[in-house]
């Protein structure tokens, strides 16, 4: 461990997946939250798009919802409502085990990856900004990232879904999280030009300082054996690694 901010900064294994299915993502973070919360395994955070799927949260399950789209959609056990998750937008799987005292609150966590993200933007030239009323980050008045958490002793899965260059139309018309229609959109609509490996290295530079993790890029052998451990997708598959 280093030391950043007053806190302790975790080594922890950063995972550039590529594009994969919701689904084999959904029961693979399941497992590798098992194994976090059993110290089997350092923290792991997962980069990743997901072919075009809309997830329900808890929150919208309860309400009831109604998805006006042919796009296929699947219950989740994050909380919030409906999130689209498409090509062009980054989604990050932060499975971290807050242990600190000072960590341990829903909108303490929460604030530290809205922080993540914001100065990830600031790397690229972005001004992200929080709306006090409603969890994520907004530029220039648009949400541009969506926050849904689950818990299990303080362990984290699901996380973080920024909107880079999504499809023009798809998330402006849904109205996830309760949000009016046409207020999500993504950075390319707003004439940000970045691509996905680019804010995915903004955002293995500005871990340590916010989200107090030190991100390294897992090797073939340390994906091989985590994959071992959780019973993940194939690595020739998914990740192009012989």
């Amino acid at each position: 461990m280093s030391e950043g901010l007053g806190e302790p900064v975790q080594r922890s294994m950063a995972i550039e997946c590529g594009v994969l299915e919701h689904a084999v993502v959904d029961g693979w973070m399941k497992r590798i939250q098992s194994a976090r919360v059993t110290e089997q395994i350092c923290d792991v955070v997962l980069f990743n798009e997901h072919p075009a799927v809309i997830t329900v949260g808890r929150r919208a399950q309860h309400d009831g919802y109604e998805v006006l789209t042919n796009i296929p959609h699947e219950r989740v056990e994050r909380g919030g409502g409906i999130t689209y998750h498409g090509p062009g937008q980054l989604i990050v799987y932060p499975i971290i085990a807050w242990q600190g005292l000072k960590e341990q609150s829903v909108r303490t966590v929460t604030s530290r990856l809205e922080e993540w993200v914001i100065a990830a933007f600031g790397e690229l030239g972005i001004e992200g900004q929080r709306d006090e009323r409603m969890q994520g980050v907004w530029v220039e008045g648009n949400k541009i990232v969506s926050i849904g958490l689950a818990f299990y002793k303080w362990v984290t899965r699901y996380g973080i879904s920024i909107n880079v260059n999504t499809e023009r139309g798809v998330v402006e018309s849904l109205r996830g999280c309760g949000l009016e229609e046409g207020t999500s959109t993504s950075l390319s609509v707003l004439g940000h030009t970045c691509t996905i490996s680019e804010m995915t290295a903004a955002l293995i530079l500005h871990a340590p300082q916010t989200i107090q993790r030190e991100l390294h890029r897992a090797t073939s052998e340390e994906i091989s054996a985590l994959m071992a451990l959780t019973d993940g997708p194939s690595l020739d598959e998914q990740f192009g690694v012989t």
